[in-house]
C-alpha cells in the first residue's frame, strides 16, 4: 500500500509519531505504538530520520510505501530509510494513528493538510 500526507510542523512543537495499524487504539494507550505494524517518529528536533529533519513551519510530503515484510518511507520524494514490520497486521492494516509526543500541552503543535491512501493488492 501506499500513504501520502502533506504536514507541516511549528516551531518549538514536541514531537509527533505516526502509526500503521489493523485495529483501533486509544490515543492515549501506550500500546499503540508497540503493536503498530510501522512507526514514523518525528522528534522534537525535527529529525525524521538519520541524517534527515524536516524545516519547521514549512509544508513537507511524506510518503509511506509497504509491503508484509517492510515500508519505504520518503520525504519530498526522496527515499529516507526502511522500516521492517513489527508486528505483523492480522487482518490488514485500516489505521493511521497520529500522536503527539509532546510531554505537556502543546500550543504549536503540527498541521496535516491531506492524507491520500491506496491499499489496493
Amino acid at each position: 500500500g501506499t500513504l501520502k500526507m502533506r504536514l507541516r510542523c511549528e516551531p518549538k512543537f514536541g514531537g509527533v509519531q505516526f502509526s500503521l495499524t489493523d485495529r483501533f487504539f486509544d490515543p492515549c494507550d501506550d500500546a499503540g505504538e508497540a503493536a503498530a505494524t510501522f512507526s514514523v517518529t518525528i522528534d522534537p528536533m525535527y529529525q525524521v530520520a538519520v541524517d534527515t529533519k524536516l524545516t519547521r513551519g514549512s509544508w513537507h510530503d511524506l510518503q509511506l510505501m509497504w509491503n508484509r515484510d517492510e515500508c519505504q518511507i520518503s520525504l519530498d520524494g526522496n527515499p529516507i530509510t526502511t522500516l521492517n514490520t513489527q508486528e505483523p497486521p492480522t487482518h490488514g492494516l485500516s489505521y493511521l494513528r497520529l500522536r503527539s509526543l509532546a510531554r505537556e500541552t502543546d500550543p504549536n503543535g503540527f498541521y496535516v493538510e491531506s492524507v491520500v491512501v491506496d491499499a489496493t493488492d
